[in-house]
């Protein structure tokens, strides 16, 4: 089915060459337009990984997040991991400054525990 589908459609092909490539929303936007959503979920979550800024960061996994099937628990514990724990080393490092900032670190509570770090999320 994969061959044919390359054959005659493409898009999985031009997804591997933009991933490949580093262009990895557009490889997510190919994946999730296949209906390929867990690889289209793992672009992102690897996009965020490669980013330097925290908020590009944190958009990539919150995208990838919305893209991940509930079934592919290991990769959303993990995406939610890399999120909880940005934002709480972020809040160690600037602090709390407004109500906003407490609610972000309160959700990467959240999601710290949700992805088995108790330890972290306490902190």
């Amino acid at each position: 089915m994969s061959f044919f589908r390359d054959l005659f459609d493409g898009r999985g092909r031009r997804a591997r060459a933009a991933e490949a490539e580093g262009r990895h929303r557009e490889a997510a936007a190919l994946y999730a337009a296949m209906g390929q959503m867990v690889d289209a979920g793992r672009c992102l979550a690897h996009e965020g990984d490669k980013a330097t800024e925290l908020e590009a960061r944190l958009s990539a996994w919150a995208d990838a997040l919305g893209l991940l099937p509930a079934i592919a628990v290991d990769e959303r514990r993990a995406v939610e991991g890399k999120l909880g724990r940005a934002v709480l080393e972020d809040a160690r490092a600037h602090g709390l400054a407004s109500a906003t900032e407490r609610r972000r670190l309160l959700e990467a509570a959240e999601r710290l525990e949700r992805s088995g770090k108790l330890v972290e999320a306490a902190d």
